[in-house]
């Protein structure tokens, strides 16, 4: 899961939104200044799916090349390219792109990370950490609308609801029961409690020179009594 995350960021993070238009000649106007080659007409590319391994490379270096070496980030690049852009039709019930996709990258780690309980999203308790790190820097919505977009095409869901939590829940039952009750939090700070706080707190910030001088004693006194 965490070289899948590494190459999530690189993909979702690290590809600049204009190159992708301009590969696609999306802009016709501004296609041959793009590629600077005014007297012919630049390749159809979609960076999507025609990715080559160099470009992979690439943004995988600008995501991280302090953490993992050449060799790691090779490797990672590989897989994607080979694995994780592939449709997996052993994900069910989830709908892959039959061709070599991107898209298909968040779908076999939404697969593993979510699941859909009673039509919404729901975080698996065992990936919550890695789901929490990689949706700080992607957000959620990336995610769960690919993995709820793919329930819908295979299941035949037509869905007009998109209301689940701006934060996802967790499949722990245990610990949604125990947070299901009404609960307080109840602390003390040691060293610093007592039943008139409020006006320990007044007469400290109205002596400060005062009480630090009793606090370097109380110091003093444990110091010596060990």
């Amino acid at each position: 899961m965490e070289y899948i995350s590494i190459a999530l960021k690189a993909l979702f993070s690290q590809q600049d939104g204009d190159e992708i238009l301009h590969a696609m000649r999306f802009f016709d106007e501004h296609a041959m200044q793009f590629h600077n080659k005014k007297d012919s007409t630049p390749d159809l590319v979609h960076l999507d799916s025609d990715i080559s391994e160099s470009v992979m490379m690439s943004l995988l270096q600008k995501e991280d090349d302090a953490t993992y070496s050449n060799d790691q980030l090779s490797m990672v690049g590989q897989v994607v390219l080979s694995k994780w852009m592939v449709e997996d039709r052993s994900c069910l019930p989830l709908k892959f792109h039959k061709g070599d996709s991107i898209f298909n990258v968040l779908l076999h780690f939404a697969s593993k990370t979510l699941l859909i309980k009673d039509g919404y999203p729901v975080c698996k308790y065992g990936r919550l950490l890695r789901w929490h790190s990689l949706t700080t820097n992607l957000g959620e919505d990336l995610f769960t609308t690919a993995m709820l977009a793919s329930w819908n095409v295979e299941t035949g869901c037509k869905r007009n609801y998109f209301d689940w939590p701006a934060f996802l829940q967790h499949d722990c039952k245990e610990i949604n029961a125990l947070f299901d009750k009404p609960m307080a939090d109840i602390h003390m700070h040691l060293k610093g409690s007592s039943y008139n706080v409020d006006i320990s707190w007044l007469c400290l910030m109205n002596n400060i020179e005062d009480m630090s001088q009793r606090f370097k004693e109380i110091g003093k006194r444990r110091e010596s009594t060990g």
